[in-house]
């Protein structure tokens, strides 16, 4: 794997990291943190991360909005979501996703269930899935993304039968 390859993808582990723990679309990216060496984490010289986060203003993941100022697009939200470590409900519930997206749209609803996987759900049933994380947002950022929100529900409950 390239060298830069692998600054991307701990780039996007950075900002996952603000976008789960701040819970927050708009990122401020302070470049010194980004260059110190922490645990988990190899220093980026700042030219390397200027030239990645201008890249991914490029491809649209992210959208400048200041000097080291950026809002997280929803196709960058898509593509952090293997980054993303769900955390589990504190309400104890489940989440159930049901979803009947139709056959023509068959390549849409293949890449709806891989993303639903990276957020934790399990299936149920054919197009029922459940999750004992908390996902609702990352649900909303989906079905916007891939603009199936007519086929798509979301229940929170205590159990399945």
């Amino acid at each position: 794997m390239p060298k830069t390859t692998n600054q991307r993808m701990a780039l996007r582990r950075a900002i996952a990291r603000i976008v789960k723990y701040a819970g927050a679309q708009l990122i401020e990216l302070a470049l010194t943190p980004l260059t110190v060496k922490y645990k988990g984490f190899r220093p980026l010289h700042p030219a390397t991360l200027q030239k990645i986060v201008n890249s991914l203003v490029h491809e649209g993941q992210l959208e400048r909005r200041g000097p080291n100022r950026y809002y997280l697009t929803t196709a960058g939200a898509i593509h952090l979501l293997p980054a993303i470590r769900p955390t589990l409900a504190r309400d104890g519930q489940l989440r159930i996703l049901v979803f009947d997206i139709p056959e023509s749209k068959r390549h849409l609803r293949d890449r709806f269930r891989q993303h639903i996987k990276w957020l934790g759900f399990k299936r149920h049933q054919r197009s029922v899935w459940v999750s004992k994380y908390n996902c609702e947002d990352w649900i909303t950022w989906l079905t916007d993304y891939h603009q199936v929100g007519e086929y798509v529900s979301l229940y929170i409950g205590r159990q399945v039968f």
